[in-house]
């Protein structure tokens, strides 16, 4: 293993440490890939859908449906792109970035 593999493994379980310390975490309400979609989306402009699977490396239905339900839960605002109305693009509603707050 790299140096740089190393350290983003490092960085990976200090986040899951992060998460599983959290009153949100133990209780359930948001999962891990979750926690991370909202890391992810901790940013000032919308992000592609795409771009969050990539980076993350999960599968893109996990995303996709992660990502709906925070939809649902009004943390997370879905739009199609300006520039390509296949792609979905995804950012954290003020509410989102509350609970990322708390976390």
């Amino acid at each position: 293993m790299s140096s740089t593999e190393r350290g983003g493994a490092i960085e990976a379980e200090m986040v899951l440490d992060r998460w599983r310390s959290t009153a949100i975490g133990r209780e359930g309400s948001t999962t891990i890939n979750q926690y991370w979609i909202l890391l992810m989306l901790d940013r000032p402009d919308p992000v592609p859908l795409s771009a969050v699977v990539e980076t993350l490396e999960l599968n893109y239905t996990t995303v996709a449906e992660g990502v709906a339900r925070m939809a649902a839960d009004g943390t997370v605002a879905k739009a199609e792109s300006e520039d390509d109305r296949r792609a979905t693009m995804v950012a954290l509603t003020p509410e989102g970035r509350a609970l990322l707050g708390r976390l």
